[in-house]
């Protein structure tokens, strides 16, 4: 562009512009003349104006380009970058290819970077190949994308540290190396973090944090659901320390580090058919209760209890739940013990507590008196002989406060006093083993192993304690497949963003009535509504920091979130990913797809999946799912482990060996028909329509390959005007078939319309009309020579 110069060669340059200009918009019509106005160092009016008939365009040129092939428009705007555009006052493109749109818009760089910036919003801000949409949206690091009012990428302080991050939503924030956050004020402040959910946050590094307020805040751990926490590094938490959820419709556990569920806990407590089971220390029988005759515990989670004999041996056996409600009595246990002993001459009789005694006689040489001498052996073999007189010392070796009643009796068995240990221990405080298990009024304490953020389950499918959460890595490494692929989607919109045309048209939001011009003048229109975000056709966000992207999907509660086809969202602060879902619960959290849930404060994941109130669901009735790769837990809420399970039930698990190898057959069937559908997709993508013809239609053909598989595709483009294009395309090939349709839509009309084709044609019209008119004036010539 030459701002300033000869005024002869600015003259005539501008004629030929305004020439040219004004017969392409006006189709050749009409008369054309041109009133040019050189621009000098001292001359103010800078317009270029073309007139013809009634018909007029006026472009102002106050904004600075100062190379060629570069574009500004707008009170001090600055395209100083080659092929760079800057619209809107004050906007500034400083490297190649940048873009900025919008007041005081900057996508900034040196050329030396290589890659082009896109910033496009009221204040928007990108650099070095980052993409900004939305006001005063931030795109600091190198190739990020922040998408949404406020929405910010990298810190100020260090630019770098948002590198490849994505941050999508209003004020969401990815601070940190390719970090991802989706959601109204989500934030990634962790490297690697992901983020998803209205207000969730994932400050620690690799960690992951779904739904509405959830926060994982150390080094790979994952937070589920709303108001999710996590309390050490390494884990998957559902819950938190003050609510904590049930993980439902969990399939029975294999292998060592899957989760088990409430059913195999049963039967390795020791259930068998209708009788409970109850054993010594020394795992010897003693006796079994008919569970007929736990009246009122069905469902009931056994908490504590106590037996109690009373002075003839009569034994109760009382149950109690968590709260301290007995929930069932069980009487009718009997047992015998020595309850006195008297000496009469030389017999020493001794009474049982149901009336029944026993006795011997001592040496004759005692008399009547006493005991000449008594022999005492003990187990151990040695003889200990005390005569008339002399102490024999008896020592159990604990304290008096220490000791119970009623505890060991003395039995006459073979000519011998045995001492034994009553079958059924009371009065006691305590029991501790020499391996640190300990039984107390608390429960049982099985050492350092704990249990955290999972509750008691119920039913056979429920969930238990321990190491549960684990088997969720191999369905969160799918997703993280998933977002790696969106984040490709991601950069290959960027290309279409910076596509962008300033054209002047009309444009209605999803959900709303309100309609007006996208640019006018310098003036970019913010069309962000505020706190939500609707992308898709039929898809309307209304609620209060709400977003909805996809098709026809509808977002109504505050703080929630929708990510895939038609999904309908009522419940505050609950989120979607899938397709086809129903959520009217609130604080719920759904990642699958066709789930119908009306569950509260829960999380659902998988497809057809059930939900129920403060519970994580993995499947539904008759569909569960097994939950694998969890580690050993060990805090009291943990999820166990199969081999958790197996070693405190005392059997082995290695003959599972044939049912891993059939799993692994199908993981490798599944990888099959991926490289199929990759190859599907590759052959779609290779599919373009034509443009430097004068037909309508364009027929489109590829080939696509992915791993070990192979496709072909057919597309068919309608162009019915310059300013539409119909597709419909379809990719065959192994049995994984796929279509797709599309259409796009020209809006605006700011500036001249056409396909390569029909510019073609104009451009060789005109030259046709010049070679007449010059014919014409060599003519004209030679007649004024005559």
């Amino acid at each position: 562009m030459t701002k300033y110069g000869n005024t002869h060669r600015t003259l005539s340059l501008r004629i030929l512009c305004a020439l040219l200009l004004g017969t392409c918009l006006l189709g050749g019509h009409g008369t054309v003349s041109a009133i040019v106005y050189t621009m000098t160092p001292t001359n103010t009016n800078k317009n270029i104006r073309v007139n013809a008939n009634s018909g007029s365009v006026e472009l102002t040129l106050s904004g600075l380009a100062t190379k060629p092939w570069q574009t500004a428009l707008g009170d001090d705007a600055e395209a100083t970058g080659n092929h760079a555009t800057a619209i809107g006052a004050y906007a500034k493109a400083t490297a190649q290819g940048n873009t900025a749109l919008g007041d005081n818009a900057k996508a900034e760089g040196t050329s030396a970077d290589g890659m082009s910036a896109t910033a496009i919003g009221a204040g928007a801000y990108a650099t070095r190949g980052g993409s900004s949409l939305g006001n005063y949206a931030y795109a600091r690091g190198d190739n990020s994308v922040a998408f949404g009012s406020g929405a910010k990428t990298g810190t100020e302080s260090s630019p770098a540290s948002g590198t490849e991050a994505i941050a999508i939503g209003y004020t969401a924030k990815a601070q940190k190396k390719w970090a991802i956050a989706i959601g109204s004020g989500a934030n990634a402040d962790g490297e690697s973090a992901t983020v998803l959910g209205y207000k969730a946050k994932a400050s620690g590094k690799n960690a992951l944090a779904l739904g509405y307020n959830a926060t994982a805040s150390l080094e790979n751990s994952v937070a589920i659901g709303y108001n999710s926490s996590v309390g050490a590094a390494n884990t998957v938490s559902f819950g938190s320390s003050g609510a904590t959820r049930r993980l439902m419709y969990v399939s029975a556990g294999e292998s060592d580090t899957d989760a088990a569920n409430f059913g195999q806990l049963i039967r390795s407590a020791g259930l068998s058919g209708s009788k409970l089971q109850f054993y010594t220390q020394a795992a010897n029988k003693a006796f079994e209760v008919d569970l007929s005759s736990l009246s009122g515990a069905g469902g009931a989670v056994i908490g504590g209890g106590s037996v109690a004999y009373t002075a003839t041996g009569n034994g109760t056996l009382t149950l109690k739940n968590g709260v301290g409600s007995t929930i069932a009595s069980i009487a009718g246990f009997t047992d015998k013990y020595t309850t006195g002993v008297e000496l009469v001459g030389n017999t020493v009789t001794f009474t049982r507590n149901d009336g029944g005694t026993y006795s011997f006689e001592l040496p004759a040489s005692a008399g009547s008196g006493g005991m000449a001498s008594l022999k005492f052996a003990g187990d151990d073999g040695p003889v200990i002989t005390k005569t008339d007189g002399q102490k024999m010392d008896i020592l159990g070796g604990a304290a008096p406060a220490a000791l119970s009643d009623n505890n060991i009796g003395v039995a006459s068995e073979a000519g011998a006093l045995k001492v034994k240990l009553a079958k059924d221990i009371q009065g006691i405080s305590s029991l501790t083993t020499e391996s640190g298990v300990k039984i107390d009024a608390a429960g049982l304490h099985a050492g350092n192993k704990k249990v955290t953020g999972v509750a008691d389950g119920t039913a056979d499918s429920d969930a238990v304690n321990f190491k549960q959460l684990k088997n969720l890595d191999k369905k969160m490494t799918g997703n993280t497949t998933a977002i790696a692929a969106n984040k490709a989607d991601i950069a290959a919109n960027k290309a279409a963003i910076n596509s962008i045309k300033t054209q002047d048209g009309v444009v209605a939001p999803a959900g709303t009535a309100k309609a007006t011009e996208f640019v006018k003048g310098t003036t970019v229109y913010d069309y962000l509504h505020g706190n939500t975000i609707s992308l898709g056709k039929d898809s309307a966000a209304t609620g209060m920091n709400s977003i909805a992207i996809g098709f026809g999907n509808q977002v109504t509660g505050k703080g929630s979130g929708a990510f895939g086809d038609p999904t309908t969202i009522t419940g505050n602060g609950s989120y979607s990913v899938g397709n086809g879902n129903t959520i009217s619960g609130n604080n719920t959290f759904v990642l699958g797809s066709n789930v119908n849930t009306s569950a509260k404060n829960a999380v659902v994941l998988g497809n057809n999946s059930e939900g129920a109130d403060n519970a994580v669901s993995v499947g539904a009735k008759g569909s569960e799912r097994q939950i694998k790769n969890v580690a050993d837990g060990t805090a009291d809420s943990d999820a166990v482990t199969v081999r958790q399970l197996n070693k405190a039930a005392g059997f082995d698990v290695n003959t599972i060996d044939a049912d891993l190898k059939a799993a692994n057959n199908h993981i490798s069937s599944l990888d099959n028909r991926l490289s199929k559908v990759g190859a599907g997709a590759a052959a779609l993508a290779a599919l373009h329509p034509m443009d430097l013809t004068d037909d309508k239609w364009s027929v489109a053909a590829g080939l696509g390959h992915y791993k070990n598989a192979n496709a072909a595709a057919v597309g068919l483009f309608y162009r019915p005007s310059e300013a539409v294009l119909l597709s419909v395309g379809g990719a065959f090939g192994g049995g994984e078939n796929m279509l797709n349709a599309g259409v796009s839509v020209a809006v605006g009309s700011g500036t001249v319309k056409g396909t390569s084709g029909t510019m073609a044609k104009r451009v060789a019209d005109l030259e046709a009309d010049n070679e007449n008119l010059r014919r014409e004036l060599e003519e004209i010539k030679a007649m004024l020579k005559k």
